[in-house]
C-alpha cells in the first residue's frame, strides 16, 4: 500500500508521537508512506526526522524531495511574475514568505479574509500562469496546474505505484481526493469528506481498519 498523507491537522500536532509510531510500523510492514504538505521544505523538515517517509511533497506539489532530502522535482514561479506579485503584496501585507530563492510558492499572511479573497482573485486574473487558494492564515500562490495530486501522478508514473490511498483534511487536499481513494478524518472539511472513500475518527485509526489495510 502507498499512503500519501497531509501533515498539519492530519498527523500533526495532535497525538503526533502516536502517529509517528503507527506510520513507522506501517512502513516496516512493507508499505510506503509519503508526506504531501502545503508547507515549504524549511518549515516541515525539523518535525519529520523520526518519520520513515519515502518522499516529501512540499509547496502543494511544486517540489518533491526523496528520503535523503534530495530535490528530485520542482516547478517554479516565473521570475518576472514573482517580482511583480511581491511588489503588489508588499503594498498591502507586512508578512510575505518565499519557500526559497528558487521560488515555487509564495505565502502572504492576511488578517481580513474578504480583502484576501479580492487580492487572490486579482492575482489569478492578472497572472494566468499562477493559481492559489486561501488557507486559514495565508494566501497561497503557486504555479498553475500544480497540486498534491499532480505530485502523486509524478511519483505514480515514476515507480508504477499501485494501491494508492490519500489522507487529508483541507482545501488543498481536495484534488488528490478527487483523483485517488481518500480517507477523511474528523478535522476534514465537508468537501473532503464527501469525496472520501473511507472515514476514520483519527489518523491512527487508519491502521486498525481492515477495509483499508
Amino acid at each position: 500500500m502507498i499512503l500519501f498523507s497531509d501533515f498539519d491537522l492530519t498527523i500533526y500536532p495532535s497525538k503526533f508521537k502516536t502517529n509517528i509510531k503507527a506510520i513507522n510500523k506501517f512502513v516496516e510492514n512493507d508499505n510506503t508512506f509519503i508526506i504531501a504538505t502545503g508547507r515549504p521544505y524549511f518549515s516541515i523538515i525539523k518535525h519529520i526526522k523520526k518519520i520513515k517517509y519515502k518522499y516529501l511533497i512540499v509547496n502543494d506539489g511544486a517540489k518533491i524531495y526523496d528520503e535523503n532530502n534530495h530535490l528530485i522535482y520542482e516547478q517554479l514561479i516565473n521570475d518576472n511574475d514573482k517580482k511583480e506579485i511581491l511588489s503588489l503584496a508588499k503594498e498591502k501585507y507586512s508578512k510575505i514568505i518565499l519557500d526559497d530563492e528558487r521560488t515555487s510558492k509564495i505565502f502572504v499572511r492576511f488578517d481580513n479574509e474578504e480583502d484576501a479573497k479580492i487580492f487572490l482573485d486579482n492575482i489569478k486574473n492578472k497572472y494566468p500562469n499562477l493559481n492559489g487558494y486561501l488557507s486559514r492564515k495565508y494566501i497561497n500562490l503557486l504555479p498553475n496546474n500544480i497540486s498534491k495530486a499532480t505530485a502523486i501522478d509524478y511519483l505514480k508514473n515514476k515507480h508504477n505505484y499501485e494501491n494508492i490511498y490519500v489522507v487529508g483534511d483541507g482545501i488543498n487536499d481536495i484534488e488528490m481526493f478527487a483523483n485517488y481513494p481518500g480517507i477523511s478524518i474528523k478535522t476534514s472539511i465537508e468537501e473532503v469528506r464527501q469525496l472520501a472513500k473511507y472515514h476514520v475518527n483519527e489518523f491512527k485509526d487508519i491502521f486498525k481498519n481492515e477495509e483499508i489495510i
